[in-house]
């Protein structure tokens, strides 16, 4: 197979036989999540926004419904009349009576408050909305997630979890293993949505510290004060090229960061406009290597695929898993997965 490598700008890619790897950040996941929103999100339910703004509380609150009526999943008005009685209403007064509910049975802790974002380019506000309302959609990608964890046991009590997010691809019984867990994660809503979707699986008692800084600054804080743990990057690795200029840097630098550790991911491998009527029936399956244009080729998918730039986190001849995830009908995500065991 002929194949050439060429660099314009920020943007690398190998062309192969009809088959076109780009890398850079041009496209993923995250970037596209508000692109549809407002499609998506058009006939939400109000009262899951209203809860939203009353989980951070405050002027914060208003952010969330400002938010939400700019990506069309609520339109201001009153309960008398609505703006728009296609779609639901998220007042004020709405916010202030669910910002009055007790959580006094929350166990969980958030120990640091940076600015506070609900737009961000690899997912927030928008990316929750789409991951409830194509949770059918992405169920096997889910079922596929929770069959590799289930495999992947670490001889640790204690867990890292890297941009868990609302954790909604993640197995609550995976996550009950683990006697503490610490997620670094910067989006403002992920802990409450988090435990709208695991509350019912984890123990109460169970230690669940949410700190909110930037992983590169403090995945390396966590490691000192927790040596023994285990860590898990959840689907964030090959979102960085579109939160940060240099995500080639600190993707080069995780393995020796991490040596000591028992760790996995999963992550964007490749990207590209496929239909889901006609591919249908992807697998997932597993390599010795990692996934390459002649690949994609046997599987029948040719045209543009876009690389987010992964491909050195694992050493060269080292198992991997593929999953495709159907993020949109028209959009298919190839993501990664491998564990690690520590290398010293």
């Amino acid at each position: 197979m002929n194949s050439d490598t060429c660099r314009n700008g920020a943007t690398r890619c190998t062309r192969a036989a009809g088959v076109k790897l780009g890398k850079g950040g041009v496209a993923t996941a995250g970037a596209g999540a508000g692109a549809d929103a407002a499609g998506v999100v058009s006939m939400a339910d109000g009262r899951l926004i209203s809860s939203l703004a009353a989980s951070v509380g405050g002027a914060e609150a208003d952010s969330i419904v400002r938010t939400a009526v700019s990506i069309g999943a609520v339109e201001v008005g009153s309960a008398e009349q609505p703006a728009n009685p296609s779609r639901p209403i998220a007042s004020a007064a709405s916010v202030q009576r669910c910002a009055d509910v007790s959580t006094a049975s929350d166990t969980s802790t958030v120990t640091t408050k940076p600015e506070f974002r609900l737009w961000r380019p690899s997912g927030g506000l928008a990316w929750h909305w789409r991951a409830w309302r194509a949770a059918s959609r992405y169920h096997p990608f889910r079922a596929a997630i929770q069959d590799w964890l289930t495999t992947w046991a670490p001889p640790c009590r204690r867990l890292v979890l890297v941009a868990p997010s609302a954790g909604w691809t993640l197995p609550s019984d995976w996550l009950s293993r683990f006697d503490e867990i610490v997620a670094i994660e910067l989006d403002p809503l992920a802990p409450w949505l988090f435990r709208r979707n695991h509350q019912r699986h984890l123990v109460q008692s169970k230690k669940l510290q949410w700190i909110r800084r930037d992983l590169v600054s403090e995945l390396p804080l966590r490691l000192a004060d927790w040596p023994d743990a285990a860590v898990l990057f959840c689907n964030v690795l090959g979102q960085l090229a579109v939160e940060r200029d240099d995500h080639e840097t600190v993707l080069a630098m995780l393995p020796q960061m991490l040596r000591r550790q028992h760790w996995a991911s999963f992550h964007d491998c490749y990207t590209g406009d496929v239909s889901m009527r006609e591919f249908a029936s992807l697998n997932p399956f597993s390599l010795e290597r990692r996934m390459k244009a002649v690949d994609l080729q046997r599987l029948g998918l040719g045209g543009e695929w876009r690389d987010h730039g992964t491909g050195g986190l694992f050493p060269e001849q080292h198992v991997r898993q593929y999953f495709p995830w159907w993020i949109r009908e028209d959009k298919l995500h190839w993501i990664e997965a491998a564990t690690m065991r520590p290398q010293i």
